[in-house]
């Protein structure tokens, strides 16, 4: 299994009417099994990087974990590229759901499969600290926007991060918008870092399926430089999540949760429904 997370390609740049031979970074594809109690329970096409986090996340967002004490050992080996999860409950595999799948690409398919269903369990902490100011949200997109370095690179990754509102405190990237995620709550998940108090940030648009995986890692702020499905909007409402979208320049969109996010017009007048 390649280990880096580029690869130098030949490629050929038509460029104002010339062709020009030249070398291309590329963003490294490869097939992560995860090995659940002994059994090949899923092929993930990942970013070879962070592969501990990526299994943890992609459990615990599936429902198949409800917590880290349950895993009793997580063990990666890189050159098979498979990662050897043990938890204590024998018959684990038994309440798994059905349609996993033996290849999933991990970009957040519409079944179980895509490590996240809309009905997942989970949901939003309450916000006790002051609603948050929408220019210092739009910092900090623009600061976890210039932090995608793979991305730069390549132009061929996600990525997701996490943030205490006044900086990223992780960014992961990864090919798959959702594997992205998976990481950034494998990576909560395995240094027991609270994520109620936490933003979540990803590079994708506000699916169901990424809204469902904010509210199962718990935090109560998602924000997208991208338009939400209607099926995502509703899912955060139902779930009390705050969910942004375009997140970009000098604007953005609320559309749920409002009272996380500062606003100087009166509730009466915007009609708004906290």
């Amino acid at each position: 299994m390649p280990s880096e997370p580029v690869a130098a390609v030949d490629v050929l740049r038509f460029r104002d009417g010339r062709w020009l031979a030249e070398k291309d970074a590329v963003v490294t594809e490869a097939e992560i099994t995860v090995v659940l109690n002994g059994h090949e329970l899923v092929k993930l096409t990942a970013t070879p990087r962070h592969l501990s986090e990526l299994a943890a996340g992609y459990l615990y967002c599936s429902g198949v974990i409800d917590h880290i004490d349950q895993v009793e050992s997580l063990e990666v080996d890189e050159m098979q590229g498979k990662v050897y999860v043990v938890v204590a409950r024998s018959d684990i595999l038994n309440e798994c759901p059905g349609s996993y799948r033996s290849d999933y690409p991990g970009d957040c398919l519409t079944d179980s499969s895509s490590g996240c269903s809309t009905d997942c369990p989970g949901t939003t902490a309450p916000w006790d600290i002051d609603p948050l100011d929408p220019n210092d949200l739009l910092k900090l997109m623009n600061e976890f926007e210039k932090s995608c370095h793979l991305f730069h690179e390549t132009g061929g990754s996600h990525a997701a991060a996490i943030s205490d509102g006044k900086e990223i405190t992780l960014l992961r990237e990864d090919i798959g918008r959702c594997n992205a995620i998976d990481k950034a709550v494998g990576y909560c998940l395995l240094n027991h870092v609270k994520a109620s108090d936490k933003i979540l940030l990803t590079s994708a648009r506000a699916s169901s399926e990424i809204v469902g995986k904010a509210c199962r890692l718990g935090s109560p702020i998602l924000v997208s430089p991208s338009a939400p499905t209607d099926k995502a909007v509703k899912l955060a409402s139902a779930r009390g999540l705050t969910l942004v979208g375009f997140a970009r320049s000098s604007r953005l969109n609320a559309y749920s949760g409002f009272g996380r996010i500062r606003h100087f017009h009166s509730r009466n007048r915007l009609n708004i429904k906290e």
